[in-house]
């Protein structure tokens, strides 16, 4: 059942306005909690593309030979574990970096003469529309982040599988003697 603009203004309750803002506050907080939950994957995810950078450096490359032959398999799938991490790497910093906060209003402001004898109610509604304009850019922000750690998960899984093919692939090479 909704309420139509009349039966609004007849049964207009002052106490609204703090629901309001409560209201706000709290989607402020979970919006804010999401975005620190991300940061700590993409934290993560850094330092398993580290460890994967460094576990590049010790596979088979053109060293192995299958039948005689040289294979470049592993150099090809070597190669692809060090780019799909390094790319996996510049999303991850893309998405660590920092950005704007949101709109908020100066404490100054409220203490200007225009805003310090206003009404409560009023004082609540202008903060809680400002707060509301600095959620959206928090959630534009976050969901900018969000998009960041998927493209990254998606190439550091990968250079893992580059890797494990390499480890496969060398298992069945033979390496030259020196």
């Amino acid at each position: 059942m909704e309420l139509s603009e009349l039966d609004i203004e007849q049964k207009h309750n002052p106490r609204n306005y703090k629901l309001a803002w409560e209201y706000a506050q709290s989607t402020m907080k979970l919006v804010n909690e999401s975005t620190t939950i991300l940061n700590t994957k993409l934290s993560t995810l850094l330092g398993f593309n580290g460890l994967l950078l460094r576990f590049a450096l010790d596979l088979k490359g053109l060293n192995i030979t299958v039948s005689g032959l040289t294979c470049y398999s592993c150099l090809v799938l070597k190669i692809g574990v060090c780019v799909f991490s390094i790319t996996s790497l510049l999303f991850i910093a893309w998405g660590l970096r920092t950005g704007r906060s949101g709109s908020t209003v100066h404490v100054t402001t409220l203490l200007q003469r225009q805003w310090y004898y206003c009404e409560e109610e009023n004082i609540y509604l202008h903060l809680t529309k400002t707060l509301r304009d600095g959620i959206e850019d928090l959630r534009q922000f976050r969901d900018k982040k969000a998009g960041a750690f998927d493209k990254s998960l998606i190439l550091l899984i990968l250079a893992v599988v580059c890797l494990a093919l390499n480890i496969i692939l060398s298992a069945f090479g033979i390496e030259p003697k020196p």
